[in-house]
């Protein structure tokens, strides 16, 4: 029988204006001993990364950078890139929430909307020595954006752009300061969480997660650093990973350092 991880009851935020990483400042005051619930976040980031080793490309006070921290408790260690997925439906749930925006997932974690890329998560496991293991959830969000440089404006795609498609203009960026965004990202996390730690597993929001999987039923590239190969995307495991069909045969991806893209594009 397992130990129960208790439940996060409070989360405690930080705001500050410039950083060079909102996963490396948790990992500081992770190192230094902080509690649970941390959540550091910054108008501008000189050095964030995403999926990879990706750099994560921002414009001075136009994205949503946001970092919290999570012990791993009694967790078992398996089962903790779940927590990405989880990352991924609470960022989704609060822009649809605030902005009305449908926005769509494709695994395990960037938030697309129309096509284009709207959020990156990077979730990162350390453990130090004699210390306690730890994660950083990290979440970047395009907010103010108007354009994009060179190739990335095929590929991304902000609040602001996708806001400014329709002529009513119901709601706009202005309405909602970052702070609020951000707690109420965390805070849709929070519930998430607090659920997924009953059993460790997401049978409970796979319904959900696969109604907004932009791939389900869709042809795919799988890529990694040994092979590169086509598949169906299926759905999702009790666990976070990617279930395909691979000429007849079904298998799970879990590496969470692969790659999986639409076979004519990004999605």
């Amino acid at each position: 029988m397992k130990e129960c991880v208790d439940m996060i009851k409070e989360l405690k935020y930080e705001y500050y204006e410039l950083v060079d990483s909102t996963n490396e400042r948790i990992k500081e005051r992770a190192r230094a001993g902080e509690e649970e619930g941390l959540v550091i976040s910054a108008q501008y980031q000189t050095a964030g990364r995403g999926r990879i080793g990706r750099k994560w490309e921002s414009e001075k006070n136009k994205c949503i950078a946001t970092s919290m921290l999570l012990y791993q408790n009694n967790m078992p260690p398996n089962i903790v890139p779940s927590i990405t997925i989880l990352c991924g439906l609470a960022v989704r749930r609060t822009i649809e929430k605030l902005y009305d925006l449908s926005c769509q997932i494709k695994w395990p974690n960037d938030i697309i909307i129309n096509g284009k890329k709207l959020s990156g998560i990077l979730v990162e496991y350390e453990k130090p020595n004699n210390g306690v293991a730890f994660l950083t959830l990290g979440i970047g969000i395009n907010v103010d954006q108007e354009r994009f440089p060179g190739e990335l404006e095929n590929k991304a795609t902000s609040i602001r752009l996708e806001l400014d498609k329709y002529e009513e203009k119901y709601k706009y960026v202005e309405e909602y300061k970052n702070e609020e965004i951000i707690k109420e990202i965390w805070e849709s996390f929070l519930n998430y969480y607090n659920e997924f730690i009953k059993n460790y597993n997401l049978s409970f929001i796979k319904a959900e997660y696969e109604k907004h999987l932009v791939n389900k039923g869709k042809t795919v590239r799988v890529e990694s650093d040994k092979k590169c190969y086509e598949a169906v995307a299926l759905g999702i495991s009790d666990y976070g990973g990617l279930i395909v069909n691979v000429e007849g045969v079904e298998k799970e991806i879990r590496n969470y350092e692969v790659s999986v893209r639409g076979i004519y594009g990004y999605v």
